[in-house]
């Protein structure tokens, strides 16, 4: 990286160097299927993590749930 900068590339150069490097790569029919592939995988990402985030809040309620029934109980056996 420090070796663009001292040739006096910004990151839009950066950006249009790596382009073209992947159409060289890749050719430019495989790229609309490496930006499926890769929506895609993002798709499954963020459906996971809501998942995971569900179930955290499921067990946060849980827990508040069972602490105030410990309490309502502690509190009819002290009367």
């Amino acid at each position: 990286m420090f070796m663009l900068q001292v040739l006096g590339l910004g990151p839009g150069e950066i950006l249009i160097i790596v382009v073209v490097i992947i159409l060289l790569i890749l050719g430019p029919k495989k790229i609309p299927e490496l930006f499926h592939a890769l929506g895609k995988s993002t798709g499954e990402f963020k459906k996971g993590a809501r998942e995971a985030e569900e179930e955290v809040e499921e067990e946060k309620k849980k827990k508040k749930a069972k602490k105030k029934k410990k309490s309502e109980e502690e509190e009819e056996s002290e009367e």
